[in-house]
Order: structure tokens, then C-alpha cells, then sequence
């Protein structure tokens, strides 16, 4: 934790891992670390059920987001790392808009004004979590564009046409993409549109 405390959370949320950890995504990551942990600092760990874990992390893999965002907790914002650690934690879990929404105002009430790179990170959370319920394998930024790719089909299943968005979109072979303006901040809006749109495909 404290390489990846190090590295800081765009690094943890993007796609830029080394090893296992990019394999199944760093929100898997930590809550099979955690069960893992669990079990070894039994006096009997139950191996069959690490084993199961990890037999299931190699089969899902959570939506990867690379946003081209500066995220991260600053130390001058959240001056203590263990703190910080306990944080990250907590994004690793979150599931729902309503665990988001909790954090987003827990942030507000112990640190005070939310600064640009947390609010950044709190908005490629809901990206993630938009993300999941759409079906998408990623979200990446390539270039001028933001690419939303769908998970590859399995062999003998035909790809479906994807209809159009919209929103400054085209469609591909599996994915949509979106231009991608960095002078303005206004592809985020357009981008949760995207998001809601696809979901109600």
C-alpha cells in the first residue's frame, strides 16, 4: 500500500499498472488483499477459499478509467498518510452513487473545500461506477478522444452495430468515441450524457 500511496491515485484508478494489480484493476486488488490477509493471520487459513478468490479475479475484471485528469489526495490537503491510506481504502470500495455521495460530503465536513485534483478524482469515480452499470470494459483517453470500449466478445458470438450518440461521438467496431477538447472542461458534462445514454441502451 504505501508503493501505491506513493504513486498516487491516478496511477491506482488509471490503467497504468504493473503485475497482478493490473490484471484485475486495483479496486479487486485490495478487497482480495484484504480477504487474503484475513485468512493468513488465521492459526488454520482457509486456502480453498484464497484460492477461490483469485480463481474469480481472473475471470472479472471491474472497468478500467484513464481519465486525462490530475487525481490525487494532497498532502496539503490530507496532511496524514495513514489517514490518507484509509481513504484510499474507502475508494476502493465504493459501489453505489449514494457510498460516493458520502464521501464527496465527508470530504467537505473534515477537510473543507473539496480542491481540484480530489474533486477530479471523486469525478472519475462516478465515471467508474457510470462506467460498470453501462457494461464497459474501459475508459481511456487516446489523443483527442475519449474511447468507451465494451469487453470483447466471446469466440462465435457476432458483434452488435452500435447505434449512434450523438454528443460528438462515433461509433466503432466495439466502442464509442468521444471528442476530447482539453482547453475546456466542458467534455465532462458531455461525457456523463454519453455514460447515461449507453446505459439506457
Amino acid at each position: 500500500m504505501r508503493d501505491l500511496e506513493m504513486r498516487g491515485a491516478g496511477e491506482m484508478l488509471g490503467t497504468r499498472q504493473s503485475g497482478y494489480i493490473a490484471s484485475v484493476g486495483f479496486h479487486l486488488y485490495t478487497r482480495m488483499l484484504s480477504h487474503a490477509v484475513v485468512e493468513l493471520r488465521k492459526d488454520k487459513p482457509d486456502l480453498q477459499s484464497m484460492q477461490k478468490i483469485f480463481e474469480f479475479a481472473r475471470e472479472h475484471n471491474p472497468v478500467s478509467v484513464d481519465l486525462p485528469l490530475a487525481v490525487s489526495i494532497p498532502l496539503d490537503y490530507v496532511p496524514d498518510q495513514n489517514l490518507r491510506l484509509q481513504i484510499y481504502r474507502r475508494i476502493a470500495a465504493i459501489v453505489s452513487e449514494h457510498d460516493l455521495e458520502q464521501l464527496t460530503e465527508e470530504f467537505k465536513d473534515r477537510f473543507g473545500t473539496i480542491v481540484e485534483p480530489v474533486e477530479n478524482l471523486l469525478f472519475q469515480l462516478r465515471i467508474r461506477l457510470l462506467g460498470e452499470q453501462a457494461g464497459l470494459a474501459s475508459i481511456t483517453n487516446e489523443g483527442e478522444q475519449i474511447v468507451l470500449r465494451f469487453p470483447i466478445l466471446p469466440e462465435g458470438i457476432p458483434s452488435r452495430e452500435l447505434p449512434p450518440l450523438g454528443y460528438q461521438t462515433r461509433t466503432g467496431k466495439n466502442s464509442y468515441w468521444m471528442r476530447f477538447d482539453s482547453e475546456s472542461s466542458e467534455w465532462k458534462e458531455r461525457l456523463i450524457k454519453v455514460m447515461a445514454d449507453i446505459i439506457r441502451l
